[in-house]
């Protein structure tokens, strides 16, 4: 999961509690939260200010599989449980600014998850294109089939379209 300094701070607001949407994180509960995420640190005297310490470790994180992890972390129903915080309000107003870096984070089966909206695109194209062998027709109707049925959302469709395609191919 990879975002911008804007998100990088909404993210400390919500790890430190510092927004009035999540339960209060103090020093030690912050080093507890990083180590739990990869880091190996000590509270004691010197520690840096609660806002400094989790942009810095936010900072390390980001580009990371083990950022998403800790958001999930921060925003897991069971962090909320018996505090007058509501996770969703938290998730919302998190989710206002991840979605900016192509992610939303949503409550699934009781957990947090992150899902990246940016997805994944494909773009098909066989050498034979133009062609008027009948088979090379083929393959690029299918072609066209999936890409339009993934525009419009239809994804098992655009599968059923590339099995057709594959089957005719390998099986030809």
């Amino acid at each position: 999961m990879k975002v911008s300094e804007r998100t990088i701070t909404a993210i400390r607001n919500i790890v430190n509690g510092d927004e009035g949407l999540s339960p209060y994180r103090s020093g030690p509960l912050l080093v507890r939260l990083f180590n739990d995420h990869g880091a190996n640190d000590v509270y004691g005297q010197g520690f840096p200010s609660r806002w400094n310490y989790t942009e810095d470790k936010l900072r390390a994180l980001n580009g990371t599989q083990a950022l998403g992890n800790l958001v999930c972390h921060i925003l897991d129903p069971r962090e909320f449980m018996n505090t007058k915080f509501n996770v969703q309000k938290a998730c919302d107003y998190l989710n206002d600014r991840v979605r900016y870096d192509g992610y939303e984070v949503v409550i699934d089966g009781g957990l947090a998850k992150t899902h990246d909206l940016k997805g994944v695109s494909v773009i098909f194209k066989h050498p034979f294109e133009g062609s008027a062998d009948e088979g090379h027709i083929f393959i690029d109707e299918q072609i066209k089939k999936a890409e339009n049925k993934i525009q419009d959302g239809d994804y098992d469709g655009a599968i059923t379209n590339a099995r057709s395609l594959l089957e005719a191919v390998l099986t030809d």
